[in-house]
């Protein structure tokens, strides 16, 4: 009879521990994948809102272009892009090249001017991108290349028609 007693209390204690490592393991997989879930939303958003760098960009190329082919020199060029009142700069922000109501494109003053050298432009922009419950502010320092210096243009008349690929050399983010 001791033998019988001792059996059920050592299959009461097993049945318990077998219980508690079963609902700790349940309790354990919620959590992952809530954890998971989540992660998985975030990641989306991130990517969804990656469409306003891509905004960006292509309207930065167009404007470039725009600004290269009208410009007779390097000089020129320059003062296209040397202040955020400038039309090519306005060009961007009103994204007339590629438009996505989703995305608002704006200049960040931070107390310093557009950095202007001889063959390059930098400025930050703020990039915001809302769509029904992402949204997303981000801070971007940009540059321009001059073309005029990137491919040895000393004048009009030696202006180059400039490829796709070659336009997309002359900007890019700095971070």
């Amino acid at each position: 009879m001791k033998k019988r007693g001792s059996m059920t209390i050592n299959s009461v204690i097993s049945m318990f521990f077998v219980m508690c490592v079963i609902a700790s393991s349940i309790v354990a997989t919620r959590g992952y994948y809530n954890l998971s879930f989540e992660n998985r939303e975030l990641t989306i958003n991130d990517y969804e809102s990656s469409l306003a760098q891509s905004v960006c960009q292509i309207n930065f190329y167009y404007s470039i272009e725009d600004a290269y082919l009208k410009s007779k020199d390097s000089e020129d060029f320059m003062n296209c892009f040397k202040n955020f009142d400038q039309q090519n700069f306005i060009y961007v922000f009103e994204k007339k090249y590629y438009y996505s109501d989703k995305v608002i494109i704006n200049y960040f003053y931070d107390g310093k001017n557009i950095n202007i050298e001889d063959d390059f432009i930098e400025f930050s922009i703020v990039l915001n991108y809302k769509d029904k419950s992402i949204k997303r502010k981000t801070v971007k320092r940009c540059q321009i290349l001059n073309p005029y210096k990137v491919f040895d243009i000393d004048n009009d008349y030696e202006k180059l028609d400039l490829e796709n690929e070659e336009i997309k050399k002359l900007f890019k983010y700095l971070d």
